[in-house]
């Protein structure tokens, strides 16, 4: 009886994903994800107040989610294409790769997914908080 019920909790939990309307691509494959708890922090090194969203993946992982998203073009520069989008601003990391800030996280999925579409760009996604254990 407790396994059955076990595996019950466990096909419903995994079906919740799959009707689930946020996702990302990560080598061209969707990832999906549920949201599980929203918080604000401040960063230790800029006293800057950051929203971030934590997520747990159809995998199990949990990470957590800003207002950045990490691009590559196919080519050098992209950013001046991306007019149109809730872009605040954008920093570049090399010829290719830019980080680029979002007005608001609310909609970081979305536009990620968008703009994986795009022509013009390699890679899109959310730039993942991780918290990191030093030894």
């Amino acid at each position: 009886m407790i396994q059955t019920t076990r595996k019950i909790f466990l096909i419903i939990f995994f079906m919740s994903f799959s009707i689930s309307s946020e996702y990302y691509y990560l080598n061209d494959k969707k990832v999906y994800l549920k949201e599980i708890k929203k918080s604000n922090i401040s960063r230790q090194h800029t006293g800057e107040e950051v929203s971030i969203k934590q997520y747990v993946a159809d995998d199990g992982t949990i990470f957590g989610v800003n207002n950045h998203i990490l691009i590559q073009c196919k080519q050098d520069s992209c950013v001046k294409q991306l007019k149109g989008y809730d872009i605040k601003g954008s920093k570049k990391i090399t010829n290719t790769y830019y980080t680029v800030e979002l007005k608001h996280n609310d909609r970081i999925f979305e536009i990620s997914r968008k703009l994986y579409k795009e022509d013009y760009i390699k890679s899109a996604h959310p730039d993942f908080e991780v918290n990191m254990k030093l030894r």
